[in-house]
């Protein structure tokens, strides 16, 4: 069964959301491997030259953790967005093997980044969750490929809202802005108007 991995933010020598990375690692391998011990990521040592700045943490696990790198975060660089269809596309648990993404990859690949949808509603991007803005609120879609860490951390703070999201309504929204364990609500965005297939 293939590997799974998380990305913890790493910011000042502080990793961000453990809580939220230990419960999903948890229940990841409780539904695969029947495991339910936890995997405390509080015993974790930051190396001493990952103390200042912005790094992620990226571990790679089964049953237990296989590997652990500090890396360096930047900014993805995206100027190109198209909204796809990926009907076909599976990722309740963070696989290491993303081929399903790359492939869509391949058949759209004169686009940097790419919005999924999924029986017909808007759910993440290939790499992140996704949140938008109304002009008064931010909304999540409620139906992710994936149940991130950030999401959850911004709902749990009432930051975002979940509602279904369709194609045909994005023109409701004003700015769509990228999620993840790396990317906090508003670092990454980009105009509505900017995301290519829309209806």
């Amino acid at each position: 069964m293939c590997r799974l991995f998380e990305s913890i933010r790493v910011e000042h020598g502080e990793m961000q959301h453990l809580q939220l990375h230990e419960w999903r690692m948890l229940n990841s391998r409780k539904e695969l491997w029947g495991i339910t011990s936890p995997i405390p990521l509080g015993d974790i040592v930051i190396p001493n030259e990952c103390r200042m700045g912005k790094f992620k943490c990226r571990l790679v696990y089964k049953e237990k953790i296989e590997s652990i790198e500090f890396l360096p975060y930047g900014l993805r660089k995206i100027k190109t967005l198209k909204v796809v269809t990926a009907d076909h596309i599976e990722y309740a648990y963070k696989f290491l093997d993303r081929t399903p993404f790359m492939d869509l990859f391949l058949q759209h690949n004169e686009y940097d980044e790419l919005v999924l949808v999924k029986n017909g509603l808007i759910t993440d991007s290939s790499f992140s969750n996704l949140a938008f803005f109304d002009g008064s609120h931010w909304f999540t879609p409620a139906t992710p490929l994936l149940m991130g860490t950030r999401r959850e951390a911004l709902l749990n703070q009432e930051m975002i809202l979940e509602t279904d999201i369709r194609p045909e309504n994005l023109g409701d929204y004003q700015i769509v802005s990228f999620i993840n364990a790396m990317l906090g609500l508003g670092e990454l965005t980009f105009p509505v108007s900017a995301l290519d297939g829309r209806p």
